[in-house]
């Protein structure tokens, strides 16, 4: 391994032994790292076949449902809202009160006497739910201007008093638009029932006046609704012309759409694009290494296995990935509901330090040890992102903690020095220039989450509410990435600082977890469960072995050891102005609680044997523990066979969200 595993706090092994200070090469080549998930039930997932399921009756191991209650159309108003609203008022709250309203309102258009948002009237306590939203549609209609508020008392009664007061998002929008046109803004967006959903603003030929309304628009609306500009000729047909052709802005209700938790991998976003799917249709139990061959079982809600199958030779997916294997399921996957992965990884160019052979003596004891032993649990590479320049995914992951979503688009933003790809040209001109549309222009299509965020901030605008929009148009998973590799970092750190105070030893202060061992692993590959700090006693009676030692990843409800690790964590939180506050992310919806990770992990079934290989080929030849082999026309002849050089090739099992890289450092201290 060519990066210095320092950067991620990877400082410490278990064993130490210079003997087994290897280097070598590893996945030079996409098939040197392969990795098979292993299900709940223990069995390797494989793709041996594409047989699609017959179709059943009543699928194995499902459960008894009740029969879902037949769909009543249901009106959008329970109460029946006369054309006249003010006649609605009159019934419900009485000619007194409904001119108590009518004064009040009549404020607004008083230059001496102007309402303000703090000014309220009280129009009495209304109990029923359904004539409660009848007096919030007739007050709109008749007063865009006004909101009125639902206020439970104190009192043991808990009624439900009604107040009228001033909007004063009214004023913000009526600045961009004339009266009529913001009186029917507000009437669409609380008024609007089943049956529209679309409001046309009057045609508007200044550009930049339409990206202030856009802006305008999704700052007070934009959880539920989207804006765009619509050009007469290009997007209706002859018949419904208008006689003004300039542009307008139309508005639309989102609709409401169930979100999962979940990351947008490229090979689920392939076939979400060629099956016609949303991505949240899709569920897996974890994500897997870019650069490597990965099988891994998927659920595809509302898919049938023939369709499935049907993609199985389009151009966007034969190029990269194949599907088979199919089975009917019940349910779909979450993450982290696998028994763990299994790895077959090739390390090529394997020789000691100073270039020398290595003898078969060295892995054989290498592997003994990290059989016995197990490895320090650290997050791998992967979860901190590539080294490029000096911006990794813990220091964007530290700006969104801190809630500075401009310095975490900066950094995400930030070219490598020596980038000359497409990404970094795309990052440097948007760097040099703050153009957003011409960075947009310029960014691979691949880069799904900085083209995301440059299209909202381009929508949005470079404002306090931009960024936080641009970032909340990232999916959930992927704005979890970043913070979840700071406390990750932090975990590293701290298990250093753990291996280095007190070794391999079981000390008093430590944690441990006290709940069954079968409880449900979170997606950090760490556990929610109750911990307890080992006694003194404890240590005399030799009640725990290191084995048994978890290290919190800091949230807001998390607790730390009782030791000098605990110390530690607290410095070096505060170093980067974290507290237990800064976990609950508000403005992007993200909240950490914490969670728990073994210090050390132990893998399971390892094997090793020396290959020899082609130097002209990628794939190793008759691989006798996975089977796999070369192509027809990779014959090696014996000339060939002899001046090749080794390649080491290790299997192994390891538990959920146990990093394979990190094994192989360990293991061989690369």
């Amino acid at each position: 391994m060519s990066a210095d595993m320092s950067v991620y706090a990877m400082e410490c092994h278990l064993r130490s032994d210079d003997s087994v200070k290897l280097r070598g090469c590893i996945k030079q080549h996409w098939t040197d790292f392969q990795v098979n998930e292993i299900d709940v039930n223990g069995q390797i997932v494989e793709l041996t076949g594409h047989q699609i399921p017959p179709l059943t009756e009543r699928l194995p191991d499902a459960e008894e449902k009740p029969p879902k209650r037949p769909k009543v159309d249901k009106p959008f108003f329970p109460l029946s809202v006369d054309d006249d609203p003010h006649n609605t008022l009159v019934s419900i709250l009485g000619e007194a009160v409904t001119r108590k309203i009518d004064v009040f309102a009549s404020l607004y258009n008083n230059e001496a006497t102007l309402l303000k948002e703090t000014d309220s009237i009280s129009i009495g306590v209304v109990s029923e739910k359904q004539v409660r939203v009848a007096v919030h549609v007739s007050v709109r209609k008749l007063y865009p201007w006004l909101k009125t508020e639902t206020v439970t008392s104190t009192c043991d009664t808990e009624e439900k008093e009604m107040l009228v007061r001033y909007d004063e998002d009214y004023e913000k929008v009526a600045k961009l638009l004339s009266k009529v046109e913001t009186d029917r803004l507000f009437v669409f967006f609380k008024c609007c029932n089943e049956e529209k959903k679309i409001l046309d603003l009057d045609p508007d030929n200044d550009k930049e006046h339409r990206q202030k309304v856009h802006r305008l628009i999704n700052e007070l609306f934009g959880r539920c609704s989207e804006s765009k500009t619509q050009v007469p000729y290009a997007g209706r047909k002859q018949l419904d012309r208008s006689a003004d052709d300039r542009p307008f802005i139309q508005i639309r209700f989102r609709q409401s759409r169930r979100k999962r938790k979940q990351e947008t991998l490229g090979a689920v976003q392939r076939l979400a694009d060629v099956l016609s799917v949303p991505v949240s249709s899709f569920s897996f139990a974890g994500t897997k290494d870019k650069r490597a061959v990965t099988t891994q079982q998927m659920v595809v809600k509302g898919v049938t296995p023939k369709r499935l199958d049907s993609a199985r030779d389009h151009p966007r997916i034969s190029c990269c990935m194949r599907i088979g294997n199919y089975t009917r399921s019940t349910c779909h996957l979450t993450l982290g509901h696998l028994s763990g992965n299994r790895f077959t990884v090739i390390i090529r160019d394997c020789s000691h330090a100073d270039g020398s052979p290595v003898r078969d003596k060295v892995i054989d004891d290498a592997v003994s040890g990290i059989r016995r032993d197990g490895f320090i649990n650290y997050f791998g590479p992967q979860r901190f992102g590539c080294l490029l320049g000096s911006v990794m995914a813990f220091d964007i992951g530290l700006a969104l903690l801190r809630g500075n979503l401009e310095e975490a688009v900066n950094l995400m933003m930030k070219p490598a020095v020596d980038d000359d790809s497409q990404t970094g040209i795309a990052k440097r001109f948007y760097t040099e220039s703050g153009d957003l549309a011409g960075a947009l222009e310029r960014m691979p299509f691949d880069k799904t989450r900085e083209r995301l965020l440059l299209r909202g901030l381009h929508r949005h605008g470079k404002t306090q509410i931009g960024y936080q929009r641009a970032w909340l148009s990232l999916p959930y998973a992927a704005r979890l990435l970043y913070v979840h590799s700071y406390v990750s970092l932090v975990w590293n750190c701290m298990a250093s600082e753990r291996l280095k105070l007190y070794g391999k030893n079981v000390v008093a202060g430590d944690l441990v977890l006290v709940s069954p061992p079968n409880a449900k692993t979170s997606r950090d590959g760490s556990r929610r469960e109750l911990v307890a700090a080992v006694s003194a006693e404890d240590v005399v009676k030799g009640v725990y072995n290191i084995n048994d030692v978890v290290l919190p990843l800091p949230g807001s409800h998390i607790q730390y050891p009782s030791n000098q690790i605990g110390n530690k964590y607290e410095e070096r939180l505060k170093m980067d102005g974290i507290t237990r506050d800064h976990f609950h992310i508000e403005s992007l919806n993200v909240r950490l609680r914490g969670a728990y990770r073994t210090l050390v992990a132990q893998p399971s079934d390892v094997k090793w044997a020396w290959q020899q290989r082609d130097g002209k080929e990628h794939l190793l030849k008759n691989n006798p523990l996975t089977g796999i082999v070369c192509s027809e026309n990779a014959e090696l002849s014996k000339n060939e066979t002899e001046q090749s050089s080794k390649s080491l090739m290790l299997t192994f099992s390891l538990g959920p969200s146990c990093y394979g890289t990190v094994f192989l450092w360990d293991c061989l201290q690369f």
